[in-house]
């Protein structure tokens, strides 16, 4: 029997829009299904543990909207490298410029609270982008250019932390 899926094994749609209180009511249902304490005297205690990390799991990735996109992908499209895809160069144009802001900045809060702002922005468009696009039909071309999305989300949530570190030196 193959391994269900982090969606299946919730008992989800296997969608990117996902309600937070459905996610969160089929991960505590699941968990106890298969919670080790639940299984105290069963005789594959190993089998019982894996459940229950990969319900673990599921949830893990399935509540972080970043991974959940990637995993649908890889899903989708099977197991692709994250560089598959090329950032553009007018992102990575944008993001050269965002680089250069945050030397800029060096210890300045008030530049690096404004850049910080701005990235999170940047980030949500991004984040929109691909809601929008899992909306749709999905063929190759869309996963192919969600990817390339997702690949702009995380260098711009790399940024990102880079400005929060800063601030926070």
């Amino acid at each position: 029997m193959p391994a269900q899926n982090h969606f299946q094994l919730l008992g989800l749609p296997g969608r990117f829009s996902v309600d937070p209180a459905d996610l969160e009511r089929a991960y505590l249902a699941r968990s106890r299904e298969v919670h080790p304490d639940y299984h105290a005297v069963s005789a594959d205690r190993a089998a019982v543990l894996a459940k229950s990390a990969a319900v673990n799991e599921a949830y893990s990735t399935l509540r972080d909207p970043f991974r959940r996109a990637d995993y649908l992908l890889t899903v989708s499209l099977g197991d692709t490298p994250q560089t598959a895809v090329a950032l553009t160069p007018a992102f990575l144009m944008q993001a050269m410029e965002l680089r250069e802001r945050l030397e800029a900045a060096g210890t300045d809060a008030g530049e690096l609270v404004v850049l910080d702002t701005d990235l999170g922005a940047l980030i949500d468009a991004e984040h929109a982008a691909v809601t929008t696009l899992f909306a749709g039909p999905l063929g190759v071309e869309i996963l192919t250019t969600i990817r390339g999305h997702l690949n702009a989300w995380k260098t711009l949530a790399s940024l990102r932390r880079s400005v929060r570190d800063a601030i926070t030196e």
